[in-house]
Parts: structure tokens; sequence; C-alpha cells
């Protein structure tokens, strides 16, 4: 039988949780297979609000423990210098620390473009521990990321032109938001906004409500007999003194 190495269940590991990151974040994550690696792992092709924007990076993963350093984590570079820096697409450098079960990111185009051209020979490139790839980490990424693209590419076109452009964003703007707010929603779900401020209410006063209907219910039939009282003191005029009126309504029920 075939024995499936550790260093292999480690690389698929970080592969994996990069993808799975990526992914639930609603950007495309597109493999290379093993035979054409030079390099590179994968293409991220970045979404907003569920359309592709056209932008695109290479990424290089690399996972284990190996590659902490006193600070933080490095990457090794000295054979791909060349190819990362010439890329026309950014290459985006990740290391997954199977231990904190997180992928940390660095540019590696763009550290190594200016480490070249300070005269610099680098061997690797340090990866901050702060820039974790998990909620908020994935939104910077992307953001700088795209940035680099336009400030050395141009600027992508937008899928939103015009009137019926804007529209289209302004819809899918809240559908976005409507998904997240579902996605993100606790057992039993989000109170509707609109109502949250009595929800938080009925919450601090869970007898409120039968309360209120127990009052309502004595105020309506004290009501109905006030409404009532002149016709029956007429009524019981015709046939009793003033005297027996009286009696004669408390009678009633």
């Amino acid at each position: 039988m075939a024995k499936v190495l550790g260093t292999k269940k480690t690389e698929r590991a970080g592969v994996n949780a990069f993808k799975t990151s990526l992914e639930a974040a609603g950007h495309i994550v597109q493999e290379i297979d093993g035979g054409n690696d030079y390099g590179e792992d994968c293409y991220l092709s970045f979404t907003h609000l569920g359309h592709r924007t056209g932008d695109l990076a290479a990424v290089q993963i690399k996972s284990g423990v190996k590659y902490r350093r006193a600070v933080g984590y490095a990457i090794p570079c000295r054979e791909h210098v060349e190819d990362w820096t010439r890329s026309r697409i950014p290459v985006i450098g990740v290391v997954y620390d199977p231990e904190m079960r997180t992928c940390y990111w660095v540019n590696l185009t763009k550290h190594l473009r200016r480490e070249v051209a300070a005269g610099k020979s680098p061997k690797s490139v340090p990866v901050s521990e702060d820039a974790a790839l998990n909620g908020a980490g994935i939104e910077e990424m992307v953001s700088e990321v795209r940035e680099y693209i336009t400030e050395t590419l141009g600027e992508s076109r937008s899928p939103y032109k015009g009137l019926r452009g804007a529209i289209q964003k302004t819809i899918d703007e809240r559908q976005q938001k409507r998904a997240e707010h579902f996605a993100s929603a606790p057992l039993g779900g989000h109170p509707i906004p609109l109502f949250e401020s009595e929800a938080n209410f009925l919450e601090k006063h869970p007898n409120f409500i039968p309360r209120m209907i127990t009052t309502l219910t004595y105020v309506v039939m004290i009501a109905t007999h006030v409404m009532l009282l002149p016709g029956l003191y007429e009524v019981a005029g015709i046939e009793y003194s003033s005297l027996m009126r009286i009696s004669w309504l408390r009678a009633v029920p």
C-alpha cells in the first residue's frame, strides 16, 4: 500500500484552509495542478457583490511550523525572485500554521520589487503575524491587493455603468446585506431591525403583553357600560322612579 507522507497532508491542509476561507468570503479559488506548480499553488479571482471584478492574483501557499520565525513567518523566495517580480499579476504568499489553524499573507510581488529596486538579493519574504486571513483580515487583504492591481495595471472595468448599472448595484448591495444578515443569524434568527427596541423590551418584561390584554379587556367592558348607561337609565325611567332606576341599573351585569 502507498504511504501518505505527513508533509503532503500538511501541504493539503494549507491549501484547503486558504480555499475554504476565501470561498466563504465569496471569492473564487482555482487550484493549479501539482505537476504544473512552478511557484504558485492557485489563482484567486476577486468578486464584489456577487460579480467578478476582473482582478486576479496568483497564490503561493506554504504550510507548517518550519516557516515560523522569531517574529512572524517567512516564505523562501531564492529561486522565484525573478518570476514573482516580473509577474503581470501580483503573487500573494500565504503561510498556514497548522497549530494556530490560521493563514497569514504577504504581497510577494510588491515586497520583492521594492527589495530588488533597493539593490538587495532577498532569500525570503517576511510575513507578519498581524496579517491573519480571518474575518476582517480577508477584507483588508482583498482591498490592498485590488488597490495594488489598480496602481500597477490600471483600474478594472466596473460592471456597474450608467443608470441601469447604478440601479443594479443598489439591488446587489441590498441582497448582499440580506444574505450576510441571515448567514450570521443566531438560533431563532435576528429580530427585525424596525422592531428591535420592542423585542428588547419584551425580553426584559415577559408578562407585559398578558397584563396589557387583561387591562384592555377591563377597559373595554367599563367603556361599554359607560356608553350604555344613558340609554339604560331612560329605559328604567319608563317603569321605575328615580330611586328604583338606580337600584335597577346596579342589578344590570
